[in-house]
């Protein structure tokens, strides 16, 4: 009895505990990543990272100081293909719906980063920060300054992510009504949803809308340089 039992213990204290899983800070962006790419709707969770890696999420604090730090590492990696090569000399409005243009396309092949922008606690990714300051020297080669600068570029930034953000969402999930609840409205208002309806089922209407959206914009801006003029003659 005592043999067995010495032998038993012998044998416990043998056995090997293995490694503990070897990491590093791309590998926990790749599975973050990967995880936003399936999940494109849902920021990812630490725990889902963790599980993709068989590690604790614990151990992901030893590569990131906090989910933010995280969070903005993975935005920067979503955004590192951005590219946007404008000349100098290039007109500022120019630049704008440049800018415009190429963030819609970059947001349409990764659809993911829409919620990798602005995360809880009020965090905004600084990586597109960064790349959205095309707008506010474009603008202030207009002449804006100041309050007036603040505003403007905050326009352009709100006027382009939000057309973005809703071609996403109408992407997903189209707009439409069934015959039953188009039946419900009023003759009047039938006809005008309709219509719009019928409108936003063609095939080109999502970048005819946005393009559509920007001239308006642009037009706002030239006003807006105008009137700036006209008050400091």
């Amino acid at each position: 009895m005592e043999n067995n039992a010495a032998k038993r213990q012998s044998t416990g204290a043998a056995k090997p505990r293995g490694r503990p899983a070897r990491i590093s800070r791309d590998m926990i962006l790749d599975a973050a990543a990967a995880l936003a790419e399936a999940n494109p709707d849902e920021l990812p969770s630490l725990n889902g990272i963790a599980r993709a890696l068989k590690i604790s999420p614990m151990a992901i604090y030893t590569y990131f100081a906090s989910k933010d730090e995280l969070l903005q590492a993975l935005s920067d990696r979503l955004l590192a293909d951005f590219t946007l090569d404008i000349a100098p000399d290039t007109e500022p409005l120019d630049a704008v719906i440049r800018w415009a243009q190429a963030m819609r396309a970059h947001m349409l092949a990764c659809p993911q980063l829409i919620n990798v922008l602005v995360w809880e606690g009020g965090h905004t990714s600084i990586a597109w920060l960064e790349r959205g300051m095309v707008v506010s020297e474009a603008l202030g080669r207009m002449g804006f300054s100041g309050e007036a600068h603040a505003r403007a570029t905050l326009w352009v930034w709100h006027v382009a992510m939000g057309a973005i953000n809703v071609e996403l969402r109408n992407r997903d999930v189209p707009q439409n009504l069934t015959p039953q609840e188009l039946a419900s409205l009023d003759p009047v208002t039938r006809g005008q949803v309709e219509q719009m309806l019928s409108l936003t089922s063609l095939p080109v209407f999502a970048e005819e809308f946005f393009a559509y959206q920007l001239d308006r914009m642009c037009e706002g801006l030239r006003a807006m340089q105008r009137n700036m003029a006209a008050a400091q003659r």
